[in-house]
């Protein structure tokens, strides 16, 4: 298992928590992270709905399922722990090294 760093950029999930620190498999990748980060979330609310109205959860925010990758809209920022970019945008299921960030940005806009 490794640690990951998850933020997402949006006002109301800005306002239940600024980051996400989640665990997930040696293998895992961004896809993971958010999981598990939805996890949290769910932790954090309670019987609360999702803050969002129209969704669900994160991943539903910022994957695109029929497309099989993320939102055109949305701003990825993703790094090593020695601030080595990751290129998340062009390979989601990068396998996310230890201690990484990823700092993502719903309607980031162009």
């Amino acid at each position: 298992m490794k640690k990951i760093t998850l933020m997402v950029l949006h006002d109301k999930i800005l306002k239940i928590t600024n980051k996400f620190i989640v665990e997930i498999p040696d293998d895992g990748n961004v896809i993971d992270a958010i999981a598990a980060a939805d996890l949290k979330l769910k932790e954090i609310l309670g019987n609360k709905p999702f803050p969002i109205k129209i969704l669900d959860n994160l991943l539903q925010l910022l994957w695109n399922p029929q497309s099989g990758d993320f939102y055109i809209d949305l701003g990825i920022d993703a790094r090593t722990e020695d601030k080595e970019f990751l290129p998340l945008a062009d390979d989601p299921f990068l396998n996310l090294p230890p201690s990484s960030s990823v700092f993502l940005t719903p309607d980031a806009g162009c």
